[in-house]
């Protein structure tokens, strides 16, 4: 026999993470309207963190049939990765499980404690400022960054921006300043020891937490960070590995964010001039474009 969660547990669970997938690496929002207007869209599970019945992964023979159904025992996650814990139940332990739980609900409540302090119609917690700061920071890998401050600097204060996100708690944040020491930045001939592969590792964190922002952002507030991102992965072509098409998609999707977003037509005007000589520019002169660009836009926030 299942111990199953009442709809009122599934709806306890859901609502202090505001609805979103408790996965640090995810945060998708799993509620959303349905074409008649009565209905709604909802890809939310709430997960056993241990299993609902015997056999299941991650059972716990020593917990009663009222705790394995109660809230304590429950997690608010989008079906895949629902899927997922359960199709690794050594991967996702219940420590692991617990500690995705409690951080979802603290990013929740920062957003609502911001929200409160802001008044309505401000962005809570998330601010444009440092949304496009760490866009920024993820669109060049760290490589360069619009500003002449020494590359531990920098970092810091890409970490303090995914703080002020709420993404200070986040395993792959966290991975980022274990690393920080060892960083390095090769690009202007900085000695910096470090390994290839924690290099590798370091790019693969940075892409990760691109993704978990985007699953995370209003549209409004993905434009800035998005901006961020385009702008100096288009800069760093030929320092930062990318494939040609890759390239030409995202002076693409520049082109069409200079066109939704409400910029000073001067900023405009750079804008598309940078796309337009993104392909004829010396690397270093459209790298120092960029910097320019993105220190004017940081200026408008």
């Amino acid at each position: 026999m299942r111990d199953d969660f009442s709809s009122d547990i599934k709806e306890t669970l859901a609502r202090p993470v505001n609805m979103r997938c408790s996965n640090p690496t995810c945060r998708k929002t799993t509620s959303g309207p349905n074409t008649l207007p009565e209905k709604s869209i909802n890809i939310g599970v709430a997960a056993h963190i241990t299993a609902a019945s015997q056999g299941g992964p991650r059972y716990d023979n020593s917990i009663s049939p009222k705790i394995r159904k109660s809230i304590h025992n429950g997690i608010w996650l989008c079906q895949n990765c629902a899927k997922l814990i359960d199709s690794d139940p050594r991967q996702y332990e219940v420590e692991l499980l617990l500690e995705w739980k409690r951080n979802a609900e603290e990013f929740a409540r920062k957003n609502l404690e911001q929200l409160i302090k802001d008044g309505p119609g401000k962005t809570p917690v998330l601010h444009l400022r440092d949304l496009f700061l760490v866009g920024c920071a993820i669109g060049q890998r760290l490589a360069i960054v619009p500003t002449d401050k020494n590359d531990n600097v920098i970092i810091d204060e890409f970490l303090a921006a995914s703080e002020r996100i709420g993404l200070g708690s986040n395993e792959i944040v966290v991975a980022i300043k274990d690393l920080k020491e060892t960083m390095l930045c090769s690009q202007f001939g900085k000695e910096k020891s470090q390994s290839l592969a924690n290099i590798e590792q370091f790019l693969s964190y940075m892409m990760e937490l691109a993704q978990i922002i985007r699953n995370s952002l209003s549209h409004q507030n993905y434009r800035w960070f998005y901006l961020g991102v385009l702008l100096f992965e288009i800069a760093t072509f030929g320092i930062v590995d990318q494939h040609l098409e890759v390239r030409s998609q995202n002076i693409k999707h520049l082109r069409w964010l200079i066109d939704l977003m409400v910029l000073p037509s001067f900023l405009k005007n750079e804008l598309r001039s940078f796309c337009l000589r993104a392909d004829l520019d010396n690397p270093l002169v459209l790298i120092g474009k960029a910097q320019n660009i993105a220190s004017q836009l940081y200026a408008l926030l």
